[in-house]
């Protein structure tokens, strides 16, 4: 698929997923994500500094953003997932700024931001080419010594078990699953640390975790590799 049939499919499946799995709605933040943000595993900039969440999705991580006192914003691809977090920071009584994404394009400019996360994400641009744009992207729009927190599919996790190899670290998600809809779309998966690391080369410093969970079902086990990149 070109890149732009990968982003129509994506599009779709975030469109369809508050109406086909309501019961899925993500409520609290990512454990992982919390603990990066509040302890002194990374230097991370404190509160009001501002901070990106690059497809926020249900806004689990974005109201602990808030809550925490950044000045918080992001982008989505589905409208119904802005609309649903607009309403939630109204009922929470936090300002945000939350915007569209078109194509591979980050909708914020240059040099604005002194954290971007993107938590489970970056897999879905599904090519390498694409991969690469959107880690340009999000350099872009950070300020210099600003940080990346980022994390994305490792070949651990069990989508590995419900998708085809297509060559350069792209894979096509084959099998269905009753708890999902994203059979036929394509993830971009890096086979190591050292080939993920490479596609973050215009940042000053770039490091590598891993996460892994098998909370008693094998076949649903969660395996994760983390990025923290400063420009």
């Amino acid at each position: 698929m070109s890149d732009d049939e990968i982003f129509l499919k994506s599009k779709k499946v975030w469109e369809d997923n508050l109406k086909l799995f309501p019961h899925t709605k993500l409520r609290y933040p990512d454990e992982n994500l919390v603990r990066l943000m509040s302890g002194k595993y990374v230097p991370v900039p404190k509160p009001p500094a501002k901070v990106m969440d690059h497809g926020f999705g249900h806004g689990n991580n974005l109201w602990f953003l808030a809550d925490k006192g950044y000045e918080c914003s992001g982008c989505e691809i589905s409208e119904a997932l802005i609309a649903d977090v607009n309403e939630l920071f109204s009922k929470i009584g936090k300002p945000v700024d939350l915007r569209p994404v078109e194509g591979l394009k980050i909708p914020f400019d240059d040099n604005e931001f002194d954290i971007v996360v993107s938590w489970n994400v970056l897999h879905y641009n599904g090519t390498r080419q694409g991969v690469i744009e959107i880690i340009r992207e999000l350099h872009r729009v950070l300020k210099e010594g600003g940080i990346l927190v980022l994390s994305t599919v490792h070949p651990d996790s069990s989508f590995s078990d419900r998708m085809k190899d297509m060559g350069d670290g792209t894979f096509l998600i084959e099998k269905e699953n009753p708890h999902d809809n994203r059979q036929g779309l394509s993830f971009f998966v890096a086979g190591s640390d050292d080939e993920l690391k490479e596609l973050f080369d215009m940042f000053s410093d770039v490091k590598t975790g891993y996460i892994y969970t098998d909370l008693f079902d094998n076949s649903e086990r969660n395996a994760w590799y983390l990025v923290y990149a400063k420009k």
